[in-house]
């Protein structure tokens, strides 16, 4: 019979405690590296299914899981390794184990701290970002409509996802940004790119795990240039014959993206160093990204950039590529969401199940399709009735959310409210469910509701 080995459990809480504690020292994270590598390695279908399970508390939650394997492995091994000498059946450390435990979750809270202070201060540190043309403020006329998303998300609550567990740490002092194309290349400092002639302009985020009635998108206003731009400025041209090549996007951390050079000027990729007029923060890339409006965040622009280099066409190859993701660039399918009534958040939560409303309850959503040249109409049916439209607010663009809303008017009883986007492209919302690796998720958004 296996035995387990309380004592020999609590000193590897202890010495992952001390490791962190120390790590956090210089910005790292001996969890969080653990972390990275046990992203890179899981298996996709793995990895799906624990974003759709667990959303915005992945991180935590493998972070718990590493520390508590690591303490149970160790148990283990000490229990298998001692049985023969002695029969053990202590399942309790003793109070030199307990306290070495304790002392090991303290010093591992510690250093957790001091990486969460490190960040917030660089968060807080934040500069202004000026743009030479700056855009004048916007608005849709949906600011009085009760219940009505944001027009643009608060930082604070748009999303971020990636593959590390903490995002780095970047010195704005000593970073660079390498350029390479045509057999030249040169760097670029940070204050070096914010003196070019920096633009704004305003555009959805989608994460391609985006599922019906989720918030994995955000919409901001983002500061940059277009990519052509940043290598003709650092004096690096671009190669005459776009076809033949990509353009190679890679981060401090080394994950990196590719991209066709042809989609990088069509689709306009833009290097982005501001988010809402000033410097980006550490979850969305500082000190600069990659940002492609209308294009999947897993294909769209690496954050964190450090490298951006002009190779042949199909020589490299993208991190989650090689991991199986479809070679060829994704785009977000047109999609709308209904916001109001109900709650429109990512897992884990409890299922919403039928919501009491009035029967002349106002709904209210956002719709985008910015692969499809915006949204032109949104339409809400009630049960197998009609569609029937909904009232728009102003087009701000393909790449800008539209903001809806609708009174059906509701007869007493059960019912199923649904909802669609046509695009200005005429594409209409497709109806099918789909999950979204490889191409993102489709369907319609739905609210079952009851009128008393």
């Amino acid at each position: 019979m296996m035995r387990f080995h309380p004592d020999a459990a609590a000193a590897a809480i202890l010495a992952t405690g001390l490791a962190e504690a120390a790590a956090s020292v210089v910005g790292r994270s001996v969890v969080d590296r653990l972390g990275r590598v046990v992203v890179d390695t899981t298996p996709l279908p793995v990895v799906e299914q624990a974003v759709r399970l667990t959303g915005t508390t992945d991180k935590p939650l493998l972070r718990a899981t590493l520390v508590a394997g690591a303490a149970a492995g160790a148990g283990l091994v000490a229990g298998l390794v001692t049985q023969h000498r002695h029969d053990t059946r202590a399942i309790m450390p003793s109070p030199a184990g307990a306290v070495a435990a304790a002392a090991g979750l303290v010093a591992y809270t510690a250093g957790r701290r001091r990486l969460d202070r490190r960040r917030a201060t660089q968060d807080e540190q934040r500069r202004p970002v000026e743009a030479t043309e700056p855009l004048p403020a916007r608005t849709d006329g949906a600011e009085t409509w009760p219940h009505a998303e944001p027009l643009f998300t608060d930082i604070e609550d748009f999303y971020a996802t990636d593959v590390n567990l903490r995002p780095p740490l970047v010195d704005r002092d000593t970073w660079r940004l390498q350029l390479s194309a045509a057999g030249r290349s040169t760097e670029l400092s940070l204050d070096g790119i914010r003196a070019l002639d920096l633009h704004e302009r305003d555009a959805l985020l989608i994460c391609v795990h985006n599922r019906l009635g989720w918030d994995r998108l955000g919409h901001q206003r983002w500061t940059g240039l277009p990519v052509a731009d940043v290598f003709t400025a650092a004096g690096v041209p671009f190669p005459d014959d776009l076809d033949g090549h990509d353009l190679v996007m890679e981060a401090v951390d080394g994950y990196r993206q590719v991209m066709p050079l042809p989609q990088v000027v069509d689709r306009q990729a833009w290097v982005v160093v501001g988010m809402g007029g000033r410097e980006l923060p550490a979850a969305h890339g500082f000190p600069a990204r990659v940002l492609t409006p209308g294009v999947v965040g897993q294909y769209n622009g690496t954050k964190w950039l450090q490298r951006l280099t002009v190779v042949p066409r199909g020589s490299v190859t993208a991190t989650w590529v090689d991991r199986g993701w479809p070679r060829q660039t994704v785009v977000p399918p047109p999609m709308a969401r209904i916001d109001h009534p109900g709650q429109v958040r990512m897992p884990p939560r409890p299922p919403q199940g039928v919501l009491d409303v009035a029967a002349d309850t106002t709904f209210v959503g956002t719709a985008w399709a910015p692969a499809h040249g915006g949204v032109a109409t949104v339409e809400l049916r009630v049960d197998d009735g009609p569609w029937q439209p909904a009232e728009l607010a102003e087009d701000l663009g393909a790449w800008s959310w539209r903001r809806w809303r609708a009174t059906p008017g509701l007869r007493p009883g059960r019912h199923t409210v649904a909802v669609r986007c046509t695009t200005h492209d005429g594409t209409v919302q497709s109806a099918t469910p789909r999950q979204p690796f490889p191409y993102g998720a489709t369907g319609h958004h739905t609210l079952g509701v009851r009128v008393s």
